[in-house]
């Protein structure tokens, strides 16, 4: 038998497929992407979690720990984890973080205290830490974004005016001369589940749920001001809103379907709004979070109620492609999604009853391998911000460690951005010889070889079909 082991250097992730026909060929399943979970804090029950990547493509997470109501930060380097406590008192959800121009983390949550005052509160960095800002009182649901001047901005749920009872949406921006504070929305019960970006004119736009129609919404401010209207009407839809803006300016969200208990897509381009079905697959959607890749595409992580599974989907030229990253007890609890400059995914997400926050890194690259015709050939997709692709191969055991940095000694090949393939007769016909490649996806040139600046890698072991 031929078998070909498809693994980022990450324990129990292999899979191994027998050969087809005369030609022993081998075929990695698709997608074959490459995952690695991490749990970031115990004892920690979590229902809001925000994740952003910096430069270096480490993750920055900001999320609530409801066990002690409180607002902390936790991000990773080379060390491993470091977390820490923002703010300690009457935390109650809606953790958010935004990295201005420089890199830096910037916070915000949600705060009440029951019978005295419910507020949305802002943490800028300071040299000794966090300072603390109230924003204005508010309602829950808040999202954190910078406009094109590095302002920071939010969107959030707060109470109409009085004597209304409905709340409204919106949407607060600071400046030199302090925070300044508008109305959005307010027919009727809006503004829960808001999520903000800005596009490249730095004009804020804003996906929210309108609870008195049960509607998916969506605004948009221009020299004129807010243009709002209603996306999907269709059933209850419009919960667990997350929006991302592509290279156009061109909205996309995903929402929560109640009705159907389904996972949705929207999105509008010249031609108008286009909505799709991701998952209907159980009770699926809830905590959904989006974000684009370099092409565009959409990449979704979400919650799976109906297995209480952390999901995700991305979508391809094909369709979309829907996957469980993490199975565990109830996991995937206040996901937040964020790509790093390669486009590739970074989540956070908590559960219960472990009490957890967890971080999963996907990297959803296809890649697949083939005997034949005295060939050993490796093909891959093409990377979004690829510089170079470095294909190493060592023969028999103990080959080198997949995952450790294989030495120069061992690479055999370096393939410029664009391709694709690579092929090679090494080990083929050879019973006495096993071969194992790597090919791994380089940001930069050969000097930045450190794992900051490495995409992501894939290991694949071929064995020759008459060995023992």
């Amino acid at each position: 038998m031929c078998g070909l082991i498809v693994n980022s250097g990450i324990p129990n992730l292999a899979c191994a497929v027998a050969a087809v026909g005369a030609l022993l060929s081998v075929v990695a399943p698709a997608p074959a992407a490459a995952l690695q979970v991490e749990t970031v804090e115990s004892e920690s029950m979590v229902w809001s979690t925000s994740v952003k990547v910096d430069s270096a493509s480490y993750p920055r997470i900001a999320y609530v720990d409801l066990h002690l109501n409180d607002l902390r930060y936790a991000y990773r380097d080379g060390d491993g984890w470091h977390a820490e406590i923002v703010c300690d008192w009457a935390v109650a959800s809606s953790a958010g973080v935004a990295l201005d121009v420089g890199g830096a983390s910037h916070l915000c949550c949600y705060q009440s205290v029951p019978g005295y005052y419910e507020r949305l509160l802002y943490f800028p960095p300071t040299e000794a830490g966090w300072d603390q800002e109230v924003v204005d009182a508010s309602h829950g649901s808040a999202s954190l974004a910078f406009d094109g001047s590095e302002n920071p901005c939010l969107s959030y749920l707060s109470y109409g005016t009085f004597p209304d009872p409905d709340r409204d949406l919106r949407f607060a921006q600071r400046d030199a001369t302090g925070w300044l504070t508008e109305t959005v929305d307010s027919e009727g019960d809006v503004g829960l589940y808001t999520s903000l970006a800005f596009d490249d004119q730095g004009r804020p736009h804003i996906s929210y749920f309108d609870n008195s129609q049960g509607d998916l919404a969506y605004a948009c401010r221009t020299a004129l001001g807010w243009t709002c209207i209603r996306v999907d009407v269709t059933g209850t839809v419009g919960q667990h809103t997350s929006l991302a803006l592509d290279p156009e300016g061109f909205p996309h969200v995903s929402y929560y379907d109640v009705t159907n208990s389904s996972l949705k897509y929207a999105h509008q381009d010249a031609v108008g709004w286009h909505i799709d079905i991701v998952d209907n697959n159980g009770d699926v959607g809830q905590f959904s979070s989006i974000a684009l890749d370099g092409n565009g595409l959409p990449h979704v992580s979400y919650y799976d109620a109906t297995d209480q599974n952390l999901k995700y989907a991305c979508k391809r030229e094909d369709g979309w492609h829907v996957r469980t990253l993490d199975s565990e007890a109830t996991i995937g609890l206040g996901t937040s999604i964020a790509l790093s400059t390669a486009g590739l995914a970074h989540i956070s997400y908590g559960g219960f009853p472990e009490s957890v926050v967890k971080y999963a890194y996907v990297d959803d690259i296809t890649i697949s391998g083939e005997l034949g015709m005295g060939l050993i050939t490796l093909r891959w997709d093409a990377v979004p911000g690829a510089h170079e692709y470095w294909v190493y191969g060592a023969a028999n055991l103990p080959w080198f460690q997949p995952g450790a940095g294989p030495a120069y000694a061992h690479r055999v090949a370096v393939l410029p951005s664009g391709a694709t393939e690579w092929s090679n007769g090494a080990g083929v016909g050879d019973p006495l010889e096993q071969w194992t490649y790597l090919l791994r996806v380089m940001r930069a040139g050969e000097a930045q070889l450190a794992i900051s600046n490495r995409i992501g890698e894939h290991d694949f072991a071929v064995e020759n079909p008459d060995s023992p």
